[in-house]
């Protein structure tokens, strides 16, 4: 397969840069970075004016109840959940 084609040293740098990079985004977030920190209060004007407006509550909750019953129906056509049903069809 393409996959043991591949030198191990690549995959296993590849490896190591993504979790160098984690280790310094968190850094980054443990020590209050500037830029993290003026990314973060960018966006709470926005989040004030989200949750201050009470109109706006009722199509967001319908919308992600939405977004979760498609989640649902995607993942259970996949295969990848039964719900709570056994093998008969009955429920547990």
């Amino acid at each position: 397969t393409r996959v043991l084609d591949r030198p191990r040293v690549l995959a296993l740098s590849w490896a190591a840069l993504c979790f160098a990079l984690f280790g310094l985004l968190a850094w980054a977030v443990v020590s209050d970075w500037s830029v993290l920190v003026d990314l973060d209060h960018r966006g709470e004007p926005a989040q004030a004016w989200a949750v201050d407006e009470q109109w706006l509550r009722r199509p967001l909750r319908g919308a992600v109840g939405r977004a979760r019953a498609l989640a649902r129906a995607t993942t259970r056509r996949a295969g990848g959940h039964q719900g709570s049903r056994d093998g008969s069809g009955r429920r547990r």
